[in-house]
């Protein structure tokens, strides 16, 4: 959302006319989906909001209306006629529907689709396996398909015995289809894109081995505001030396990696201030509480765009622990911006951005010995 603020306030310095549309989740009222125009985001830029339907959804209709939304579409279209951009930018398709690139195209706009993350290839949206691993790509919707928990109690098809492996059988194969279909729908869709934009090109690589073009593929890095001379001019390091860590704190962002380095570090002349959240993890919020006991970790919360400037110029150093493959990161782009360095996870975007021993430092995702020794 704040890249799309800061892309259209550039695009309006340059002198273009910007509208903006920002999906939401569905109405709790079950009533028909609308498109409201709401306070704009940024001055001079109309900006419509999408509330979509609840009305009979199946567990089904859940799955499909992530990526197909027929009265979005129709929403979409009327926007579009009354608009008539040269240029539409998608930064996403969760939750409004995978269509929207053709009906771009049908329009008339030069579609531009960016992929900030891996949904066009995954549902999970961050290539990761339920174990964690990295997945490879959707072969064809086969590995989205088997992308499941082992059924409880049956320890992956061992400790429930043949039931328990008839029983996943059966799991994986009520979700083939629906799978191969999102599969086949959202390659098809980004293949109508003109251009499919990514920032990073191990992000690049990742899509197209899921099956994305590779002709349609540009890597554009993100952009950044610059930050005041003040926060990049601060005196560091600070006693203590502080590390900080920003960020949306969802599973795949490893959190828990520095908060056990803290354990191993011990006392010292040193400080973790964590800047985010919400914290939805009973399991996270648990180590937090025990690590704030401490006294040496310090948990903020949320934290406003307007205080970044504040909260990096009293840093020495981010770290980015993240435990899938990182596809910018922001942060990352605004600790350099800040002339901070990065502790950060030998994976994706950010081995891409850190010259290790130059400008950070690089430690294998979910490694806390090695991050407690960065």
């Amino acid at each position: 959302g704040q890249f799309s603020v800061d892309l259209a306030q550039a695009m309006q310095r340059l002198g273009h006319q910007v509208t903006l549309l920002a999906g939401s989740e569905r109405r709790s009222d079950g009533a028909a989906a609308t498109l409201q125009e709401v306070e704009p985001a940024l001055a001079g830029v109309p900006t419509f909001r999408l509330l979509r339907s609840s009305r009979h959804l199946t567990a089904l209709d859940r799955f499909t209306a992530t990526f197909v939304d027929p009265s979005t579409e129709t929403l979409f279209r009327r926007l579009l006629a009354r608009l008539n951009p040269d240029v539409l930018h998608l930064q996403h398709t969760l939750n409004l529907s995978s269509r929207l690139v053709s009906l771009g195209a049908a329009g008339g706009a030069a579609v531009v689709a960016t992929a900030h993350d891996f949904w066009p290839i995954c549902q999970r949206i961050d290539l990761r396996r339920p174990n964690g691993r990295i997945c490879s790509g959707p072969r064809g919707g086969l590995s989205c398909a088997t992308c499941l928990p082992p059924p409880q109690g049956s320890d992956g098809g061992r400790a429930g015995g043949v039931w328990g492996v008839a029983r996943r059988a059966l799991e994986v194969g009520s979700r083939l289809t629906p799978y191969m279909l999102r599969t086949q729908l959202l390659r098809g869709a980004f293949a109508l894109a003109h251009r499919v934009t990514c920032p990073s090109r191990s992000t690049a690589d990742l899509l197209m081995g899921g099956g994305l073009d590779g002709e349609r593929m540009m890597v554009v890095d993100y952009g950044v505001p610059p930050l005041p001379g003040a926060v990049v001019d601060q005196p560091r390091p600070h006693t203590p030396f502080r590390f900080g860590f920003l960020g949306t704190l969802g599973s795949h962002k490893g959190l828990w990696v520095p908060l056990r380095a803290a354990e191993l570090l011990g006392d010292g002349p040193w400080r973790l201030e964590i800047h985010g959240g919400p914290v939805r993890d009973p399991k996270l919020r648990e180590q937090l509480d025990r690590a704030s006991a401490g006294g040496r970790v310090e948990f903020f919360g949320p934290y406003h765009r307007k205080n970044l400037f504040r909260i990096l110029s009293g840093l020495d150093a981010v770290i980015i622990p993240s435990l899938w493959p990182e596809t910018g990161p922001l942060v990352c782009m605004e600790a350099a911006a800040a002339g901070l360095p990065v502790i950060g996870s030998s994976i994706g975007a950010i081995a891409d951005r850190i010259d290790h021993g130059r400008d950070g430092l690089l430690v294998p995702p979910g490694d806390t010995a090695a991050m407690a020794g960065a």
